[in-house]
């Protein structure tokens, strides 16, 4: 019995594919993949994440209008896109891939060799940066990045 459901389910499949209308079959589509953006940054990337939102990618601050894991501002969209001459949108910076991009962004400006300033320079200016950079800190010598 099983063999003649085999066998049935064989030949109605083949007839079904030869008397399908083309517009069922979908054409393969080529997507064009994400750029590359460089890892030399991902310690500092997920620590950063880490104190700015947990983590978190759909982490929203009211208080600072600030989005995404990395709590990007508007002001900084507006900078990174007169700069690159990207159009990026604040909700853009949701998304972790996006969030990244900048962030590498601004960490080559300054280079690899100022792992520190580039943890300040990404809270801000002042001395409160120094208390962030202690926090970001405890990050890249506690918790490693899978």
């Amino acid at each position: 019995m099983k063999k003649i459901l085999f066998v049935f389910i064989f030949i109605s499949l083949f007839i079904f594919e030869s008397f399908a209308p083309e517009s069922i079959s979908k054409p393969f589509i080529e997507t064009k993949p994400k750029e590359t953006i460089s890892t030399q940054y991902d310690d500092i990337f997920f620590a950063v994440t880490m104190v700015e939102s947990r983590g978190n990618p759909n982490a929203y601050n009211s208080k600072e209008n600030a989005v995404g894991l990395a709590q990007i501002r508007q002001i900084r969209i507006d900078d990174y896109n007169a700069r690159t001459g990207d159009s990026l949108s604040l909700n853009d910076a949701y998304d972790p891939f996006i969030a990244k991009k900048i962030f590498v962004y601004y960490a080559d400006l300054i280079g690899k060799e100022n792992r520190d300033l580039i943890i300040r320079k990404w809270n801000g200016s002042g001395p409160m940066t120094y208390e962030y950079l202690k926090k970001v800190k405890h990050y890249l010598t506690v918790n490693k990045p899978i």
